[in-house]
Formats: structure tokens, C-alpha cells, sequence
């Protein structure tokens, strides 16, 4: 009897130590893939902050170039000084996501390489004619 109790103690502390083995091992498996599931949510975090980072400065540079942008002859200029004119800009990218794309002549007509509009008879204008209409 006392050999049955003996092997039924040993039975029963080889299952223990069978059940906290496994436990461990599960508990283990379940870190490793919080883990790895937080290290997904956090570099999908860093590239969110990185879209909103782009946007702000899409909007900070469109901000600082407002002013110096002037619709005329189709097209949007930019007029940086006194005797300083740069151009065309695409009139559709700027107007729509105030993105200053230049127009790019390929002899026949002008046209934006991101949107492909397209212009005929773009002609430089004086600076003294870019005015902001009020």
C-alpha cells in the first residue's frame, strides 16, 4: 500500500511540475506575442506621428507661401521680391491642396507632372501686375 501512495505522490508532484512547466511556457508564448503585438501598435504610432508630422509641415510651408502666390493668366506665379517672379505653378494643385507644383513646357503646351493639367500661351508676367485682388 505504502508503494501505491508513493507512486501516486510521485504521479501527482510529476503532474504538478508538468502543469507549472506548461504554464510557464504558455505564459511565456503569451508575453512573447504581447510583445510582439505592442511593438506592432507602436511602429503603426510612429508612423501615424509621421503622416501628422508631414501634414503640419505641408500646411506650415502652404501658410508661409499664401502670400507670396498670385493667380494670373491661367496659372499661379510667385512673387518673391520687388523684380522677382518664379513659374507657373499648377492652378489645380495649389487651389485644391495648396501644393506648389511647377508647370513643366514641353513646347506644345505646359503641363503639371502630378495632376497633368495642361496650358497653352503661359507667358511670364511683369511683376508689377501680380496684385492680390481684395
Amino acid at each position: 500500500m505504502a508503494d501505491i501512495v508513493s507512486s501516486l505522490l510521485t504521479a501527482v508532484t510529476t503532474l504538478v511540475q508538468t502543469y507549472r512547466a506548461i504554464r510557464e511556457t504558455l505564459d511565456t508564448q503569451q508575453s512573447k506575442n504581447a510583445q510582439v503585438d505592442l511593438r506592432s501598435k507602436f511602429d503603426e504610432m510612429e508612423r501615424t506621428i509621421a503622416e501628422v508630422q508631414r501634414a503640419v509641415k505641408e500646411c506650415t510651408d502652404a501658410l508661409q507661401l499664401k502670400p507670396m502666390m498670385y493667380y494670373h493668366g491661367g496659372c499661379f506665379w510667385m512673387k518673391t521680391g520687388d523684380a522677382m517672379v518664379q513659374g507657373p505653378y499648377c492652378p489645380k494643385c495649389w487651389e485644391a491642396d495648396q501644393k506648389s507644383l511647377h508647370l513643366i513646357n514641353d513646347e506644345e503646351c505646359w503641363f503639371c507632372p502630378q495632376c497633368r493639367t495642361t496650358l497653352t500661351d503661359v507667358r511670364t508676367p511683369e511683376p508689377s501686375v501680380l496684385t492680390h485682388s481684395t
